[in-house]
């Protein structure tokens, strides 16, 4: 049963009988989840029934925009924790939320285990939530689709699919989309027309001397119709994981911004035309921090693309370079 379906029955059973409801989502999971109904107003929560010695390994519970949420002591060393919707305008994200926080952890073969599980999920849902509820830009549906087809060809390469996925930072905003020991990965993705260019965000970004070795995979995609539009490329990738990894990957996907019920608005396919790597070193066109006054404090520029030709590497020498952080 999911929250959005307890919750309906309890709604019904409130009706008729006035009071204060709550139903355990599922009987066998270690983590006891429970769709709720508060008073006043009969206000939907998720409840998580937790040992005080599982909530002891908790440092802090991401809180998220429009979500409320408390912890209080049940005794016989078991705690409560409760979310809900701060308004009547958050109670539509925050079904979707709870849906997602139960099929995030019904499967968890400890309450430990259900328990980070749920906070790692949380904490994706904190920064997607910080979007405001925005939809993808152009931009950055393109920057998804080159990230999701360097995951497909890393997987290809058959680099185990906990590696990659582990490593692929993009969605937390870090410098690079993936970031190794030694080696960093930026991936651009660009639409194949007359003056192509790559936008760089800041001067971090192709500063290989903050890294050990700095890539860049370069994708040109061809706007054609029998290319993949984004959800496609996204249900693709899912069919190629599962377990630990699939969770790990879905809660990347929920901090880039992309949500399946937004799937109607990205409707562009995307094929995929070239897919080279660069290697950033020597007299590669970017700029860098100690190649600009001091009183600039940042910036963005774009690159030509017939500009990167003589900075192609091998794949090999990336692959193998990869492969060395697997030994």
């Amino acid at each position: 049963m999911n929250f959005r379906e307890a919750l309906s029955l309890l709604q019904t059973e409130a009706v008729a009988a006035g009071g204060h409801y709550q139903r355990r989502l599922s009987s066998t999971s270690p983590l006891a989840l429970f769709a709720g109904l508060l008073q006043p107003g009969l206000v939907p929560a998720l409840f998580a029934e937790i040992s005080q010695d599982s909530l002891a390994k908790i440092e802090r519970f991401p809180t998220c925009r429009g979500l409320g949420f408390e912890v209080k002591s049940l005794g016989s060393g078991q705690s409560q924790v409760l979310w809900y919707p701060r308004s009547k305008g958050d109670h539509e994200v925050f079904l979707s939320l709870a849906d997602d926080l139960h099929l995030a952890t019904y499967d968890s073969s400890t309450e430990k285990l259900g328990l980070l599980g749920l906070v790692d999920r949380l904490s994706a849902w904190q920064v997607f939530l910080g979007r405001e509820g925005r939809l993808l830009s152009r931009p950055e549906q393109e920057g998804l689709a080159g990230e999701l087809t360097v995951i497909h060809r890393l997987l290809d390469l058959h680099f185990p699919a906990s590696f990659v996925l582990q490593h692929w930072v993009g969605p937390e905003a870090g410098d690079h989309d993936f970031r190794f020991a030694k080696i960093s990965l930026e991936v651009k993705a660009a639409s194949a027309r007359p003056n192509m260019a790559i936008q760089i965000s800041n001067l971090r970004q192709l500063d290989e001397l903050l890294v050990e070795e700095l890539f860049i995979a370069l994708i040109l995609f061809e706007e054609a119709i029998e290319g993949l539009p984004l959800p496609q490329l996204v249900q693709s990738l899912r069919g190629r994981l599962d377990g630990a990894d699939l969770k790990t990957f879905e809660n990347r996907l929920l901090k880039t911004g992309y949500r399946d019920e937004d799937a109607r608005h990205y409707a562009q396919p995307y094929l995929v035309r070239s897919f080279a790597w660069l290697k950033v070193q020597d007299d590669f066109p970017r700029l860098r921090r100690t190649d600009i006054d001091s009183n600039v404090l940042d910036a963005v520029y774009q690159i030509r693309v017939d500009a990167l030709t003589p900075f192609q590497a091998e794949e090999a020498t990336v692959t193998s370079k990869l492969r060395s952080e697997l030994a």
